[in-house]
C-alpha cells in the first residue's frame, strides 16, 4: 500500500474471511497512525491526498484451512495495479472496469481446464492517506 510491512503482522493462522483481514488491516493502519476509511464501493469519492486500495481473501485449498489475501491499488490516472510477493507491481485493469467483475488471480485447474479466481471473497475497499 505504499509502505513497507512485515508479513502477517498480527500471526493470523486460520482462515480469515475478508471482513476480519479488513479489521486486522485497520488495526495496522492505526498503529502506524495511517489516516483510512471505509469505502463502501470501488469508485467512492476519494479526497486530495488519499488512494483506493482494494482487498480480498482466497481459500487455497477449498477448505478454509489455507488461505491468502491480496491487495490492489488505484493509482492516480484511475489504473489498478497489483503486486504478489516480491515481484514487481503490475497493471490490474483500467479506469472504469470494476474490479469486482475481473479475476484477481486467474488460475486455471490442470485437472477441469477451468479458470478459477484464487481471490474469490467479497472486495473491501479502504481510502488511505500516508
Amino acid at each position: 500500500m505504499g509502505f513497507d510491512i512485515e508479513s502477517n503482522p498480527n500471526n493470523v493462522s486460520n482462515y480469515v474471511d475478508v471482513s476480519i483481514l479488513y479489521d486486522n488491516v485497520v488495526a495496522d493502519l492505526n498503529n502506524r497512525n495511517i489516516t483510512h476509511r471505509f469505502l463502501s464501493s470501488y469508485n467512492d469519492v476519494i479526497f486530495q491526498g488519499e488512494y483506493r486500495v482494494g482487498m480480498r481473501v482466497g481459500d487455497m485449498s477449498g477448505t478454509q484451512t489455507t488461505y491468502d489475501y491480496h491487495f490492489i491499488k488505484q493509482l492516480s490516472n484511475g489504473t489498478w495495479v497489483t503486486k504478489i510477493a516480491a515481484s514487481p507491481s503490475k497493471f490490474h485493469c483500467p479506469d472504469g472496469v470494476n474490479p469486482d467483475d475481473i479475476y484477481w488471480y486467474p488460475f486455471v485447474d490442470l485437472y477441469t481446464g477451468d479458470t478459477i479466481d484464487l481471490y474469490d471473497s467479497e472486495t473491501i475497499y479502504i481510502a488511505v492517506s500516508p
